[in-house]
């Protein structure tokens, strides 16, 4: 087991699941692990947050579940490029042309969500 995780919220996890696996109450422990950890991170306390944020992974780790970390992704000189012209083509409103962008960034293994802020671009 890591060393670096929070060993109430391990503790309380394994009790759930040793207890007629208790999956509902497991998971629900989870979400209040996330919730904390966002909490901190929100607080600047890094160290929490990693913390919790690592214990989350391997508890769910546990139960098969695989996380993926958002927001994280390298976004290539061409991508960001496709993302600035559609960004642009919606200011304009030509819709079409943002269509086009927005499948040429599907191609390349992008999903694009629009936001007021403009394009966001995560992988799949």
């Amino acid at each position: 087991m890591a060393t670096d995780l929070d060993a109430e919220a391990v503790s309380r996890f394994c009790d759930r699941m040793d207890d007629d696996l208790d999956t509902p109450g497991a998971l629900a422990g989870l979400f209040e692990l996330v919730r904390r950890a966002n909490r901190a991170s929100d607080d600047g306390d890094t160290g929490t947050a990693s913390r919790l944020a690592t214990t989350v992974a391997v508890l769910c780790g546990a139960l098969g579940l695989a996380l993926r970390t958002g927001g994280n992704e390298e976004i290539d000189a061409e991508t960001s490029a496709l993302v600035a012209q559609r960004d642009a083509a919606r200011a304009a409103r030509a819709w079409s042309r943002a269509d086009d962008l927005r499948d040429q960034l599907v191609g390349l293994g992008w999903v694009v969500e629009d936001s007021a802020a403009g394009t966001r671009v995560r992988r799949r």
